[in-house]
Parts: structure tokens; sequence; C-alpha cells
């Protein structure tokens, strides 16, 4: 996989198989492996503010989640570039490390999400565990802090976190600087799909780049803002820049 800078984002290109076969070889290997997975609202925030800069920098993958972003990347480097989303991400490693005796962790989302995707893992052969989290996280160091020391004392080789920007990529810092090693998928919505809690946008939808617009129907009063105000704004940001580069 090679890098393609985008704006203040350094992302790996490449397909979902060389990604997949990379972390599971990571996992066998017990190295440290970082994973984050920006759509197009996570990649503006981190344009449009100097606070995220030093964490984005530290992930040892940063992978394009994101119709707009994968086409961007396609037009800079002039190879073709798929999206590849979290929420395929998660269930294709699964798959891959299933009956291989792996522990797997989630942590995240609301209350027996992170119980029901452990027990999912478990009929893949896989030995799944999960960690309940408080409310309030982002704003509370010292919630932060004990939901950290409760993970660090569990033994893992992969950690899914599924809390959305920038909460889970804090932790996963925070979490793997202390631990070391293993592999962190930072995923956000993806824990809400394998867990069935919440239905994913039908396959045409997601090929034509609109699982957007199933998720605003879905919640329109959550996502009004990132959609509607704020959607539009970063599209043509996105795309003045990836003109600019190329």
């Amino acid at each position: 996989m090679s890098n393609v800078l985008l704006g203040k984002v350094l992302f790996q290109t490449g397909n979902m198989e060389e990604l997949v076969k990379e972390l599971k070889d990571s996992v066998e290997e017990m190295g440290l492996e970082t994973v984050i997975t920006p759509n197009l609202d996570m990649w503006y925030r981190i344009q449009k503010s100097t606070k995220y800069d030093d964490l984005v920098g530290r992930f040892t993958k940063t992978i394009p989640d994101g119709m707009p972003i994968a086409r961007a990347i396609s037009k800079i480097s002039g190879k073709k570039q798929s999206r590849i989303a979290g929420s395929d991400l998660l269930p294709r490693l699964i798959v891959e490390l299933q009956n291989s005796g792996r522990r797997i962790c989630f942590v995240g989302g609301p209350k027996g999400v992170a119980e029901k995707c452990s027990e999912m893992s478990k009929t893949f052969g896989l030995l799944g565990s999960f960690v309940d989290s408080p409310m309030g996280l982002l704003q509370s160091h010292e919630k932060q802090e004990d939901l950290i020391s409760r993970i660090v004392q569990i033994d893992f080789d992969v950690l899914v976190l599924g809390f959305g920007f920038p909460l889970q990529e804090i932790l996963t810092d925070k979490i793997s600087r202390r631990r070391g090693r293993g592999l962190y998928l930072n995923i956000g919505m993806a824990l809400l799909y394998l867990s069935g809690d919440r239905a994913r946008a039908p396959k045409w939808m997601q090929m034509l780049g609109l699982e957007w617009l199933f998720r605003l129907t879905s919640e329109p009063t959550r996502l009004f803002r990132r959609y509607v105000l704020e959607g539009p704004r970063a599209y043509f940001y996105l795309r003045n820049l990836a003109r600019k580069i190329k």
C-alpha cells in the first residue's frame, strides 16, 4: 500500500484485500497497528483545526472511508482508489481471523452494543470480550482514565472502538502507547451495524456514494448540520484541494 497526502492527512491507498492481509499479519506477529478511517466530515474537521494535528499523525494506518475521499485520492494518484469503509473492514477482518482463537475486545456504542458484538465474534471462533463505557467521556479526563485503566487490564489482540471522532482516536492513542502492541480499529458506527442495532444503507446507495443520504433520513435531527450545512462546504473544499494538488 502506498501513501497519498490529502491536506493534513496522509492516507494509505490500496484495496480491502491488501489491508485485511496486512492487519492479519500484524495480529499474528503481535505488532502494533493503530487504524483510523476518516470520512469527509472527519477529514474536514481535521483541516479546519490545529488541535488534532499531532494526534492524527501518530496513527500507523489512515484508510479512506468516504466516497469523496476515495475519489479525491484517485484523482491525485492517477490510480483507482475504492472506499474502504470501517463498517466493511470489521466483519471482513473477523472472518479472516475466524477459528484462530484471537482475542478481540469491543468498546463503545449504546449500552449492550459492545456485548452483542463480543457474542457475535465468539460464533467465529474468536475470544470476544467487551467493556461498558460511561456517558460524558469526551468532557471528562477522569472518566477516560478510568476506562483506559480497565481496558489495559484485558489481554486482547484486537481492540475495536466505536465512539466516533475524536474520542475513539484519543483513547486509542493513550491505550496503545501504554500497552505497546495490538491492533486498534477506530470505526465509529460499525459497532451498531455489526451488532444489528442499526441497518446500513442498501448496497446500491453505498455503491453510488449515497449512504450519507440514508443516514440523514434515518436521523435527520442529529445529522442535519453535518450533512446539510457542513457537508457541501466540506465537499467543495476537498474538491478544490484535490484540483490544486493534481
